[in-house]
C-alpha cells in the first residue's frame, strides 16, 4: 500500500521553500483516507481548501467542512485559506461578490469562523492572464500571513530563548559583584530551592491527573450523543422530502432505502465527532502538560531555567475500530408505514421520525459505551508514559543542576558577562 508520494516540481510557490501536500479522504468513501487527510491538516502550517465557482457544497463537502469546523477551534492560529476557482465564470465584479458573500455565508454555518475566500482562475493565471486571475492576490495575503503568522512564531520562540539567556546573565552578574560570604548565600538558596523542586516531583500525584482526564473525556462523548441526535433533525429532514419517494414505486421499498441511507450516516456522523472528541482530548492533554510543566519550573531559581528545556509532546491520533450494530436493527414499525400520502399528507411522518430515534438511541448508547474503553486505554498510557518521561528528565535535570552548583566557581568577571549580555540583546533588538 503506497502511503505517500513525492514529487519535486520547480515554480514561484516551490522555490520558495513551500511543500504542498494533496490530500486523500475529502470525498473518498474509505475512512482511511478522511483519517490520513485530518492528520495531515493537524501537521500542517497552512490548509488550501479550493471549491468552484458555480458549484454548490456538495453533501461529502458539507461533512468535511463540518468536520473541518468542528476542529478549528483547537488550531493555535487561523491558517485555513478559501479559494473559488473559475472565478473567470462572473458576469461581472457584483456577481462575483455576490457569490464569494454567499460561499462565507455556507461556510459559517459550518462553525468556520471568518473564513477568507479568494476567487481566482487558474485558467487565467496559466493563460498570460495572471494579473486579473486573482492568484497575486491570494499569493501577496499567503505571504504575508506566512511572514507575520509562521516566521512570527519562530521569531518570538527565539526571543524568548533570548530573554531568558539575557535573566540568567543578569544573575552571573549579580552573584560576582558580591563578596564571597553572600555568594555561598545565593549559592545555598538554588541548592535548596533544588532540593524543593526534588520534593514536589516525588510528591506529585499523577494519578489525579488520570483521573482529571478520564472525567473530561466522559463529558466531551456525552455531547457527542446530544449534538448528533441535534443533527438527526436535519439529517431526517434530508432523507424523508416528497422529493426524495416516486409515488408509482413500491413505498414499503423506499422507506426501507431511506432509513437505511440516514441511519447510515448518523452513524457516520458519531465517527466524526468520535474523532473530533480524540483531536480535542490530545490538546488537553498538551494544554495539562504544558500547565504541569509550568507549575514544576516556578520551584526552579530563573538563572537555571535554561537547562530544564522540554519540548510539547504529541499524542498519537485515536481511530475509532467499532462496527456500528446496524445488522442487528430490524426496525419492525416499518409495517405501519406503508402509504405515501397517509405518510406525507396525513403527517404520519412524525411519529415516524421519532420512532426510528428511539431505535437508534440504544445502539449508539452501545458504540459509545465501546468507544468510551477504547480512547479510554488509547489515551491513558500515552498520559502515563509522558508523565513518567518527564518525571525522569526532570529529576535528572535536578541531579545535574545540583552537581553543577555544588562544583561551580566564580571565574568570569562582570565584564565578560555584560559583553556577552550586550551581545545577545543586540540581536534581540
Amino acid at each position: 500500500m503506497i502511503d505517500r508520494a513525492d514529487v519535486d516540481a520547480a515554480g514561484a510557490f516551490t522555490d520558495k521553500g513551500y511543500t504542498l501536500t494533496d490530500t486523500p479522504g475529502v470525498h473518498s468513501i474509505y475512512k482511511r483516507h478522511t483519517l490520513l487527510a485530518f492528520e495531515e491538516m493537524k501537521k500542517a502550517d497552512a490548509i488550501f481548501f479550493a471549491t468552484y465557482y458555480n458549484h454548490a457544497f456538495s453533501r461529502a463537502d458539507v461533512m468535511f467542512l463540518t468536520q473541518l469546523g468542528r476542529l478549528t477551534q483547537y488550531f493555535s492560529y487561523n491558517k485555513i485559506f478559501f479559494l473559488v476557482n473559475a472565478a473567470d465564470l462572473a458576469e461581472d465584479t457584483e456577481e462575483l461578490e455576490s457569490v464569494i458573500r454567499y460561499v462565507k455565508r455556507e461556510l459559517e454555518s459550518f462553525g468556520l469562523e471568518d473564513p477568507p475566500v479568494y476567487p481566482v482562475s487558474s485558467l487565467q493565471a496559466g493563460g498570460g492572464s495572471r494579473p486579473v486571475s486573482g492568484m497575486d492576490n491570494f499569493m501577496e495575503a499567503f505571504e504575508q500571513f506566512s511572514y507575520e503568522q509562521l516566521q512570527g512564531i519562530v521569531l518570538e520562540e527565539g526571543r524568548g530563548e533570548i530573554r531568558q539567556a539575557v535573566r540568567t546573565l543578569e544573575d552571573m552578574m549579580e552573584t560576582a559583584a558580591l563578596d564571597a560570604s553572600r555568594q555561598q548565600e545565593k549559592k545555598q538558596q538554588r541548592l535548596n530551592a533544588l532540593k524543593e523542586a526534588e520534593h514536589q516531583l516525588q510528591a506529585y500525584s499523577f494519578a489525579l491527573e488520570v483521573d482529571m482526564m478520564h472525567r473530561e473525556m466522559e463529558e466531551l462523548l456525552f455531547y457527542v450523543k446530544q449534538r448528533v441526535f441535534y443533527r438527526y433533525y436535519d439529517l431526517f429532514k434530508d432523507y424523508f422530502t416528497p422529493y426524495a419517494f416516486q409515488k408509482e414505486r413500491s413505498f414499503a421499498e423506499q422507506i426501507k432505502r431511506q432509513t437505511n441511507s440516514l441511519v447510515q450516516e448518523v452513524f457516520l456522523e458519531f465517527d466524526k465527532e468520535l474523532q473530533a472528541t480524540g483531536y480535542r482530548m490530545e490538546q488537553y492533554m498538551k494544554e495539562r502538560s504544558q500547565r504541569i510543566a509550568e507549575t514544576f519550573s516556578e520551584q526552579i531559581p530563573e538563572s537555571m531555567l535554561s537547562a530544564f528545556h522540554w519540548e510539547l509532546p504529541q499524542f498519537d491520533s485515536f481511530s475509532s475500530n467499532e462496527q456500528p450494530p446496524l445488522d442487528r436493527m430490524t426496525f419492525s414499525f416499518f409495517s405501519s408505514y406503508t402509504s405515501y400520502s397517509a405518510f406525507f399528507m396525513d403527517q404520519q411522518i412524525k411519529p415516524f421520525k421519532d420512532e426510528l430515534e428511539e431505535e437508534l438511541r440504544p445502539p449508539a448508547d452501545e458504540l459509545l459505551e465501546k468507544e468510551w474503553g477504547q480512547m479510554r486505554d488509547h489515551f491513558t498510557g500515552q498520559w502515563e508514559r509522558w508523565w513518567a518521561d518527564f518525571a525522569e528528565s526532570w529529576k535528572h535535570n535536578i541531579e545535574s543542576s545540583r552537581r553543577i552548583e555544588e562544583g561551580i566557581e566564580i571565574t568570569y568577571t562582570i565584564e565578560d558577562v555584560e559583553q556577552v549580555k550586550n551581545l545577545l540583546q543586540s540581536r534581540f533588538e
